[in-house]
C-alpha cells in the first residue's frame, strides 16, 4: 500500500512541477565576431532585476538556467575584466502558445565592446573555434538567429540553408539542434548536433543537447555516452550530471545513477530539489533503501522555490503523509 501511495505522490508531484522544470533558458554568449565566448558569467534576474542565479559559459559559449516558473526575467552578462560593454536582455517566460505548455527559450547574447576600451585592453575571456564562413552562409545564420525567438520554423529554414552551403558551419549546426529540440524535430536535432560534435569535440553544449535528443528518441545507451563526454568536458555541470542519472536508471545501472546524482547534488550544494527528486526515487523504487528516500524527500520540499511552496500547498502535504508512511513502513520492519 505504501509503495502505490508513493507511486501516486511521484505521479501527482511530477504532474504538478513539470512546467517549472521544463521551463528554461539557454543560449550561446557570442563576441563581436560572432564567436562562442567561454569562460564568462551570465546572470538570472527576477522581475525585480534581483539575482537568481549565475551560469559559467561552457567552452562552446554555452549557458542554461532550467526549473523555472513562468515569468518576466532578465539576463546579464558580467564584463567585468574585459573590454566587453555590460549588456541586459528581458525575457517573458511562460508562453502559452509553447508547445506541451513547456517554454524554452533560446537566448543567443551578442556582446559588444566597450567603446571606452580599446579591444584586448583588458583581457577577454577565452573564445574559441572560430572558422572562416562563406558570406553567403554567415547571412543565412544572421537571418536566422533574428528570427529564431518570434519565428523558429522560418529559422529553421534558414539555418538549414546556410548548412547546405557550409555543411560544417558549426554556430549554425547548433543552431539548428536547438531549433529542431525547440519545435520536437528529434531526430533532425539528434542529427545536427552529432554533426557539430563531429566539427568540434570540444562542444559540451552539443554533447549536452544531443543526450537530450537521444533520451527523447529512447535511445538511452547513445544518450549516456554523450552524456558521459559532456561530463568529460564540464565536470561542473548540475544539468548534465542530473540528466546522466536519469538516463541511467532507464538502463537500470543503479549504482551509477547513485554515483552521478550524488555528483550532482555536491556540484549544487545540497540545493537542488530535481536532484533530490531523483535520488528519492532511485532509493526507494530501485535500490529499496527508504531511509535515504525519507532524507531526500525532505530534501525535495526544503529545495523548493518559495514560488513552489506558495503554488503547491496541497501537494506538499501530500508529500508530508508520503514521508510519515514511509518512516512508519520502516518502523513497522525493524
Amino acid at each position: 500500500m505504501v509503495r502505490r501511495s508513493f507511486a501516486l505522490a511521484g505521479a501527482i508531484f511530477i504532474l504538478v512541477f513539470s512546467a517549472a522544470a521544463q521551463n528554461s533558458i539557454s543560449g550561446i554568449v557570442f563576441d563581436p565576431q560572432t564567436r562562442p565566448v567561454n569562460d564568462i558569467d551570465v546572470e538570472l534576474l527576477d522581475s525585480f532585476e534581483r539575482l537568481i542565479g549565475t551560469r559559467k559559459t561552457s567552452g562552446s559559449g554555452f549557458y542554461t538556467f532550467q526549473r523555472l516558473n513562468a515569468g518576466i526575467y532578465y539576463l546579464k552578462v558580467r564584463v567585468a575584466g574585459t573590454n566587453f560593454r555590460e549588456t541586459k536582455q528581458r525575457i517573458d517566460l511562460g508562453d502559452l502558445n509553447a508547445i506541451g505548455g513547456v517554454d524554452q527559450k533560446q537566448i543567443d547574447i551578442f556582446l559588444e565592446y566597450d567603446p571606452r576600451l580599446r579591444p584586448g585592453e583588458k583581457g577577454v575571456p577565452g573564445v574559441v573555434f572560430a572558422q572562416e564562413v562563406p558570406e553567403s552562409a554567415k547571412a543565412y545564420f544572421e537571418t536566422a538567429s533574428a528570427f529564431s525567438e518570434k519565428n523558429p520554423e522560418r529559422a529553421l529554414e534558414e539555418v538549414s540553408k546556410a548548412v547546405d552551403i557550409f555543411p560544417e558551419y558549426f554556430l549554425a549546426l547548433e543552431l539548428l539542434g536547438d531549433l529542431s529540440l525547440k519545435t520536437q524535430k528529434i531526430e533532425q536535432a539528434e542529427a545536427a548536433f552529432l554533426r557539430a560534435t563531429n566539427v568540434n569535440p570540444r562542444c559540451f553544449g552539443c554533447f549536452f543537447n544531443l543526450g537530450i535528443a537521444r533520451n527523447k528518441l529512447n535511445k538511452h545507451q547513445l544518450a549516456a555516452e554523450s552524456l558521459e563526454k559532456a561530463n568529460a568536458l564540464d565536470s561542473g555541470s548540475i544539468n548534465s550530471h542530473l540528466l546522466l542519472g536519469i538516463v541511467y536508471r532507464k538502463l537500470k545501472r543503479f549504482s551509477d545513477a547513485e554515483a552521478v546524482l550524488l555528483r550532482a547534488k555536491e556540484l549544487g550544494k545540497d540545493d537542488e530539489a530535481d536532484v533530490n527528486w531523483q535520488l528519492a526515487e532511485l532509493y526507494y523504487f530501485d535500490l529499496k533503501q527508504p531511509k535515504k528516500a525519507i532524507v531526500e524527500l525532505e530534501g525535495f520540499l526544503g529545495n523548493l522555490t518559495n514560488q513552489e511552496k506558495r503554488d503547491n500547498r496541497k501537494r506538499i502535504e501530500t508529500i508530508r503523509r508520503l514521508i510519515r508512511k514511509i518512516e512508519n513502513e520502516v518502523d513497522g520492519g525493524s
